[in-house]
């Protein structure tokens, strides 16, 4: 309870810092300033906020939207992960495969995106077949090519996790005890080795959820998504800028949440207890 309290005060703080630096910090002739008179005015402005009057029907339509990207990605980039990392390590040709993913691992995560946009658009060129869409209405191009390109963090950092626990956990006593009754492999990985992971996942979620959040903002911002990130950078306010980032951080929260409630009911309904 007080290591919550303790975290939950540093992220406010943190939310208060980063809504005022574009406002406070200021770069002249002489160098980089910093105006704490300026700082001090916005931290006293937070108490008299209208949050009702700011959140609007077009806010909340930009937090559903954006929630439904982040959730999507997390969720496919994760099950992809789990579906190779599990399911597939065991055959040759995942060899070679990983170390393509390795690879593209080593690439910083914004030259990712920008080559999916930019191959995206010679697919297009080269086919006909439309699988991007810059304009922000509702057709299917709009929505998947976004959660693909959002999924690519998450999926390459959980498989990279996923396949060093399968390694080491298949050496395991218990593993080659099952392997020696003849258990199917399919049993195997999930009574025996997702099991043991399983705890390495819930550890780490956190850490997925951050990279693919800050990839969120690249995604949003080039490929034209009307979501929250296109709010804050659009709106030159502090008050919006922090509505922004709190509402950010609440779909964060439900987003984590919503993924622990399905990886335990995938335990529940798979392994035995």
């Amino acid at each position: 309870m007080k290591n919550s309290i303790i975290q939950g005060i540093v992220m406010i703080v943190i939310l208060l810092f980063v809504s005022s630096a574009p406002f406070v910090i200021t770069t002249s002739l002489e160098g980089v300033e910093i105006e704490y008179a300026m700082m001090l005015e916005l931290l006293k402005s937070v108490p008299s906020i209208d949050w009702l009057d700011r959140i609007d029907a077009a806010f909340i339509e930009r937090m559903v939207r954006t929630f439904v990207l982040l959730l999507v990605a997390m969720l496919l980039g994760l099950t992809f992960a789990l579906v190779l990392g599990l399911f597939v390590a065991r055959f040759k040709v995942f060899r070679l495969f990983r170390g393509l993913i390795e690879m593209i691992a080593i690439v910083p995560d914004f030259i990712i995106i920008i080559f999916s946009v930019v191959l995206g658009v010679q697919i297009y060129q080269w086919t006909g077949v439309r699988v991007m869409s810059f304009m922000p209405d509702k057709n299917t191009a709009h929505f998947w090519f976004p959660v693909i390109v959002l999924s690519i963090a998450p999926a390459l950092y959980f498989l990279k996790l996923i396949h060093v626990r399968f390694l080491h956990i298949s050496g395991e006593d218990y593993v080659r005890t099952a392997v020696s009754k003849g258990l199917d492999i399919t049993t195997i990985n999930l009574q025996y080795v997702y099991r043991n992971m399983q705890p390495f996942i819930h550890a780490e979620l956190t850490k997925g959820l951050s990279l693919t959040i800050g990839n969120l903002f690249i995604v949003e911002y080039l490929l034209n998504v009307i979501g929250l990130t296109h709010y804050i950078f659009a709106v030159k306010d502090f008050q919006a800028t922090l509505l922004g980032l709190c509402a950010l951080l609440i779909i964060a929260l439900f987003v984590f949440l919503i993924i622990k409630f399905v990886l335990f009911l995938f335990r529940k309904g798979l392994i035995y207890e």
